[in-house]
């Protein structure tokens, strides 16, 4: 195969796959007995388009536009979409592994492990959808049993792929779920799951890795799951401190201090990743919102439903911070070198993601539909909607409708773009670090 043709064919491979799945997504949606009323073509589109990149953003609503139907598309497209971006980032991460920074583990074979990570993920979300059965509020009027399950899967299909659709009038903020925080803390433990990273969860807690260990003492958990876990403790700890601060005395001022904590940490953890809020947007200050919008901007930590990452650029920026302050010209982290290709792709990611956020912004602004009662949207409520768009995060400040036909296109494209961008630059870098391959390990070794 020439090097043209390898480069260019997983990225137009993956946009071809994933626009193929919200166009069937979008024709199967169309269908009659899949919504309760008459609906546009647009709109399942949008729909089809926001459950393939588990963005969250919705313009019609999954409790009251669907039936039982419909939202069971919904969440086939949900986890076809978050399987397929997990399964390309596996594939990146498997395809190009660099033995001379990890010379004790073995090579992983993507063909092996895509049934692990398979059984995992369904393993994971199966135990999800369990507990959430049996911690439901009471006071929810269930018409059967069915029903109880089946909101028990969704919501633990949607938690943990970072989907953040919900079958609940008003979501996680509705009056019955909003301060049960037991059901709070099942849900931050499948956001943390799912942002992890499938690769991480079997490196820390597969059999095959715990024997591994124990019968190698020299072998420990990978650098990329070091990585991953690690960041995501620190910036789950410190956001749930800041956000505990910034609203102490303001939207979780009524609620217990096992709240107030419980709800800190579901607003760090499972708002930048899945979307949910069990707080009125407009009831968060400036600042705890800037903080969730920065959250969702570094993103999940490796290949996972969570959609786009920015998180390298902080194992980067540690890295470097590390090396001034040891006076050593090689950047290292966690035993690891930090070599070129790593800061090259996350610098260019960041750059990218930046571009286009401001790019969406500025279109969106400009795309708002006077018309709607909801038009007068401030600058920081629609930036904050583009950057849920681009991430895939789902954390919109914004009602859709209060936007025009232009604007859901552009949000659609940054939902579209902002899912398969990480992985065109990660590829891009790589393949140009692999046809220095020589050349490369040369330079690492001097």
């Amino acid at each position: 195969m020439s090097v043209s043709r390898s480069f260019y064919s997983l990225p137009f491979l993956l946009i071809a796959v994933v626009l193929f799945m919200i166009c069937i997504g979008a024709c199967i949606l169309k269908i009659p007995g899949m919504t309760i009323h008459a609906v546009s073509l647009f709109d399942v589109f949008f729909t089809a388009t926001s459950a393939v990149c588990t963005s969250g953003l919705m313009s019609l609503d999954a409790a009251t536009d669907f039936t039982l139907t419909g939202q069971c598309v919904l969440l086939v497209l949900i986890k076809l979409g978050s399987l397929l971006i997990i399964l390309t980032g596996v594939f990146l991460f498997t395809r190009f592994q660099d033995p001379v920074n990890d010379p004790i583990h073995e090579r992983i074979n993507f063909r092996k492990v895509l049934p692990r990570i398979v059984a995992w993920t369904i393993g994971l979300e199966l135990l999800g959808a369990i507990a959430l059965y049996y911690m439901w509020s009471p006071g929810i009027a269930w018409k059967s049993e069915g029903e109880r399950w089946f909101y028990s899967f969704f919501h633990s299909i949607s938690t943990f792929n970072n989907a953040g659709f919900s079958l609940f009038e008003n979501g996680m903020h509705n009056e019955l779920l909003r301060r049960n925080y037991l059901l709070q803390w099942i849900f931050i433990g499948q956001a943390l799951a799912g942002a992890l990273g499938i690769l991480s969860i079997l490196d820390l807690f597969s059999p095959l890795s715990l024997r591994a260990r124990l019968s190698d003492p020299r072998r420990h958990i990978h650098h990329a799951t070091k990585i991953a876990l690690y960041f995501l403790i620190c910036l789950t700890i410190f956001g749930s401190m800041g956000f505990f601060l910034f609203e102490d005395h303001n939207a979780i001022r009524e609620e217990s201090f096992f709240g107030k904590v419980t709800t800190s940490i579901f607003h760090v953890v499972v708002s930048p990743y899945s979307g949910y809020s069990t707080l009125a947007l407009g009831s968060l200050s400036t600042a705890s919102a800037m903080l969730v919008m920065l959250l969702v901007f570094f993103g999940p930590g490796n290949p996972s439903g969570g959609g786009s990452t920015t998180m390298p650029l902080l194992a980067v920026l540690a890295a470097r911070f590390n090396a001034k302050l040891s006076g050593k010209k090689v950047h290292t982290l966690y035993g690891s070198r930090i070599i070129s290709l790593h800061r090259r792709t996350a610098y260019a990611t960041v750059l990218v993601y930046l571009a286009l956020i401001t790019i969406g912004t500025a279109l969106l602004y400009n795309s708002v539909d006077e018309h709607e009662p909801l038009w007068d949207q401030s600058l920081k409520n629609i930036f904050m909607t583009e950057v849920s768009a681009i991430c895939t995060g789902g954390f919109a400040a914004v009602e859709t409708s209060a936007f025009d036909n232009a604007g859901h296109w552009i949000l659609m494209g940054s939902m579209l773009i902002g899912r398969v961008s990480i992985f065109i630059i990660a590829y891009f870098f790589i393949s140009r670090w692999k046809w220095q391959g020589k050349k490369q390990l040369q330079l690492i070794e001097d």
